[in-house]
């Protein structure tokens, strides 16, 4: 009996291509039903993982159509298979991480569901195809190319058929078994939380994500299973003889069924047909919108509502202590009234703000306090309670954070109404990724936090509160609370800040974000401007959508800037100076200055009704809101390393990585060059204004 003769090479290559011809065409009618079908990505959250999948099987079938084209008729050697044999293990290996990535995304969710879906992205990418390329080419250095015991140019056989191909185990059968245990392991996992977790609002979105793991992880587990059990066979037949060409047969038709049951799958867990047929349109959008939303998602709407249930719980605690709580508000009267304290000085270290800016010095520790609650949510549509007691909220600060709001003029009840409704998310317009969830009524804003912004806002907490205190129309942003939540995995908190909504209509006609990065060209686009009666314009400059942030280089371009009369820009540039002042002291860059702009009609608009921090222009025409926003990078060693490196690549201008005093002075220059320009005063009555308060976002 000769060795490996169940399939000669010549039978197995045309077995091959024509089974690699059906199965490119299955993979690329999913390929293209992702591309051209784009609903498809809603109602399948993490499809593109998918689909890299499917991408990397589909090179496989081109692959063996290729090998057909190759094998002639006089068949192919070892040393006949070196490309291919990369090019095939490259995206076996491949396929598989892109599988297990699927896996990962899931895990990911369940440990840290803020986490931008870009840097995760980036990471899959990274694992995948260096590891990939790394296989094939060992592959290379070790001479492990040739014709595989199926006759498939991949890792060369061994010349004992009996023996066992340690390179199989290691670059197939042994990921093989890993990415399928660990997706159970996962899915198993993320089901036992999904039982014990869940609310009404997100219960349909999280059955659907796991449901549509659960029928790939079992096509994909059953598919090897079968294939690993024919292979076996055939091994026990020497890869020879009349059963192991049967066998040998079998396993090629089950081989080139992976791409119909892929096809099948996708098609389950997209409702492809239903997209196909029109017929997906009759879902109520309410019912769409639970089912587009990635397990992420669902969890993060779960738990901004455990965040709110604290907030709303933590401030029910302070009203109904009311021994604490009338101490509490004596403290706050005193604090509310500057002139009764010492103010420290701008030199006092951050410590010296714990013990000169309270009355008591038993009150210091107001600033470290610490409330702990366990989230309780009631489900609105049965008669259970479900009890969430390892999601634990963390209230910080809560009566230094009370006093703060006491300052901005909010009424604890209307605070608390706020955070009554649904809050709404939005993904971070800026480098940080972070994100923002906004209250109903848009006057407050959640924001996810690092630990290390945290603890630096716990840090500088004294020194801003007496700051805030002794400067109430400060520009600085305004926070109102600082809490944190207890992930559904291990021990790690979730820290969010509460914050005043600078833009806080919904009537915003310009957005920017300003940093003072501008760097003007030498030989600046030529601009016509015409001399309007009370204001100098670009002419017909470009409608704006209300969603848009824009920077320094379309703010510079358009000729944007504050019209205010003479005494107005003036208590902005001061107020603006003392503001840079303590930034610079507490060691604070990268922060930035947000302005939004809208149309103001005074017949129509009422002064009343507007924000705390709205200027109306001098023509009465505009409304300017603004405020100093993220201010809670510290200058630490990570930016100066930037800073030294981009110093060399960048013009310095045009750079963010700067020492707090160079920053706070490019940055002052620019509102004082651009934003705060002289030409920009109008002949004409003082503006009727709001009562001009404090910048908050």
């Amino acid at each position: 009996m000769v060795a490996y003769d169940a399939f000669d090479v010549l039978g197995s290559s045309r077995v091959y291509f024509w089974t690699g011809i059906a199965g490119s065409l299955l993979h690329l009618l999913t390929l293209l039903s992702y591309l051209f079908l784009p609903q498809l990505k809603k109602q399948h959250p993490a499809a593109n993982l998918m689909i890299y999948h499917v991408y990397c099987n589909f090179m496989l079938t081109l692959g063996m159509v290729a090998q057909g084209f190759l094998q002639g008729e006089k068949g192919l050697k070892d040393d006949d298979c070196v490309v291919l044999s990369m090019y095939n293990q490259f995206f076996v290996l491949g396929s598989g991480l892109w599988y297990l990535m699927l896996s990962f995304d899931l895990l990911i969710a369940l440990m840290n569901p803020w986490m931008g879906y870009a840097v995760k992205t980036w990471a899959y990418h990274t694992i995948t195809w260096s590891i990939s390329a790394l296989s094939a080419g060992v592959i290379y250095s070790f001479h492990l190319y040739g014709l595989s015991s199926l006759n498939i140019c991949w890792i060369h056989r061994t010349a004992n058929v009996r023996e066992t191909n340690e390179g199989y185990w290691v670059f197939l059968f042994g990921p093989l078994v890993f990415v399928w245990f660990v997706s159970f392991s996962v899915l198993l996992f993320a089901t036992f939380r999904f039982a014990r977790r869940q609310l009404d609002s997100t219960y349909r979105a999280k059955r659907r994500s796991l449901l549509q793991y659960f029928r790939y992880l079992v096509m994909y587990g059953l598919f090897w299973v079968v294939c690993g059990a024919l292979y076996y066979s055939d091994y026990l037949q020497s890869f020879s003889g009349q059963v192991g060409h049967h066998v040998q047969m079998t396993l090629s038709i089950v081989f080139g069924l992976y791409p119909l049951l892929v096809l099948a799958v996708w098609s389950i867990n997209t409702d492809l047909v239903e997209h196909i047929g029109g017929t997906s349109a009759n879902y109520p959008p309410s019912e769409l919108d639970n089912m587009t939303d990635h397990f992420s998602i669902s969890l993060r709407k779960d738990l901004m509502t455990y965040t709110t249930v604290g907030i709303i719980r933590s401030l029910h605690e302070l009203r109904e202590k009311s021994p604490r709580l009338h101490r509490a508000r004596s403290v706050y009267a005193s604090f509310t009234d500057v002139n009764t304290i010492p103010l420290p000085h701008r030199s006092h270290s951050l410590s010296s703000f714990r013990s000169e800016d309270l009355d008591d010095g038993d009150n210091s520790g107001l600033y470290n306090e610490k409330k702990r609650l366990a989230t309780t949510i009631r489900l609105n549509s049965s008669k259970l309670k479900v009890y969430y007691e390892k999601l634990g909220f963390t209230d910080y600060a809560p009566r230094i954070f009370e006093n703060l709001r006491t300052l901005a003029g909010i009424e604890s009840t209307a605070y608390e109404t706020s955070f009554a409704g649904t809050l709404s998310e939005i993904a971070s317009e800026g480098k940080s990724g972070m994100l923002f969830y906004f209250t109903s009524d848009r006057k407050y804003i959640v924001k996810t936090m690092t630990k290390d912004e945290h603890a630096f806002l716990m840090k500088i907490l004294p020194a801003y509160h007496a700051y805030i205190r002794s400067q109430p129309t400060s520009l600085l942003v305004r926070y109102v609370g600082c809490h944190s939540m207890q992930l559904p995995v291990g021990w790690n908190k979730m820290f969010f800040v509460v914050m005043e909504n600078v833009l806080c209509t919904d009537r915003i006609d310009e957005r920017y974000d300003l940093k003072g990065t501008f760097a003007p060209a030498l030989q600046p686009p030529l601009r016509v401007y015409i001399r309007e009666p009370k204001a100098t314009r670009l002419l017909s400059p470009p409608k704006l959508s209300s969603t848009q942030l824009l920077h320094d280089d379309e703010f510079v371009e358009r000729g944007t800037f504050l019209n205010v009369t003479s005494d107005v820009r003036l208590e902005l540039l001061t107020q603006m100076t003392s503001d840079c002042g303590f930034l610079q002291e507490m060691g604070i860059m990268d922060y930035s200055c947000i302005l939004g702009i809208r149309a103001f009609n005074p017949q129509v608009d009422s002064v009343e009704t507007l924000a705390k921090n709205a200027v109306i222009s001098a023509d009465q025409t505009q409304v300017y809101y603004v405020g100093f926003i993220d201010i809670l990078q510290h200058y630490t060693v990570a930016w100066k390393l930037q800073h030294l490196v981009l110093s060399f690549v960048q013009d310095r201008r045009k750079i963010t990585a700067l020492p707090p005093p160079e920053y706070a002075l490019r940055f002052l220059s620019f509102l004082h060059a651009h934003l705060l320009r002289s030409d920009s005063v109008a002949s004409g009555p003082k503006p009727q204004r709001t009562s001009f308060n404090y910048g908050t976002l």
